[in-house]
């Protein structure tokens, strides 16, 4: 009856170890399995080196990075002597048609106009824009020689101009030296400044 007894109590001690064992063993493997990434995603994040699992996103401990930004199309010198050159009309355009909106369109707000007629007084935007409209009368006009020298957002140009016209009743006729200066703002190209005189031999 001792024997027995014995032996059960051996039996049992033996599969409460074991039990133990088991239970240990599970528990190991499932803490192990819950630190595996769980997705294709994690498993590709925890691949990467800490500071690259988000290549948008800039490592915060590296002071130099900065917003991705948009890059700018920047315009040939060629484009941009073309583009101010078809502007130069458009700005002599809107003078015969008196076009009020285009005006105020090309010429930038800091606008200056030096001429024979300002008596070397500066002219701004506005004052420009109403004298024109009130005592310009553009008939006909034309380019000759007009060179453009880009630097950057600004470029100066070069022209000899030719035209018939009236201001405040009175002929205006003949041909102009015209130095331009225009700058790029935002997308816009706009005239900032213009100095205009006669030569000698043409007046």
């Amino acid at each position: 009856m001792k024997k027995t007894w014995t032996r059960t109590f051996s039996h049992t001690i033996v599969r409460l170890v074991a039990g133990a064992l088991v239970f240990s063993f599970a528990l190991s493997a499932y803490a192990q399995d819950k630190s595996q990434p769980t997705s294709t995603v994690e498993a590709w994040k925890a691949a990467l080196p800490k500071n690259e699992t988000d290549p948008n996103v800039p490592d915060a401990t590296d002071t130099t990075a900065t917003a991705p930004t948009k890059s700018v199309v920047r315009e040939s010198s060629a484009q941009i002597e073309k583009r101010l050159a078809t502007l130069e009309r458009r700005w002599m355009e809107a003078v015969k048609l008196r076009d009020d909106a285009a005006l105020k369109r090309l010429l930038a707000d800091d606008f200056t106009l030096t001429s024979a007629r300002s008596a070397g007084d500066l002219v701004g935007k506005t004052q420009y824009i109403e004298n024109t409209l009130r005592d310009w009368k553009l008939d006909a006009y034309s380019f000759d020689k007009l060179t453009v020298r880009v630097y950057g957002d600004t470029a100066i140009v070069h022209a000899w101009y030719k035209q018939q016209a009236t201001v405040g009743g009175k002929a205006w006729n003949g041909d102009f030296l015209l130095t331009d200066v225009w700058v790029k703002q935002g997308r816009r190209w706009q005239v900032v400044s213009r100095h205009a005189s006669q030569p000698l031999n043409a007046q």
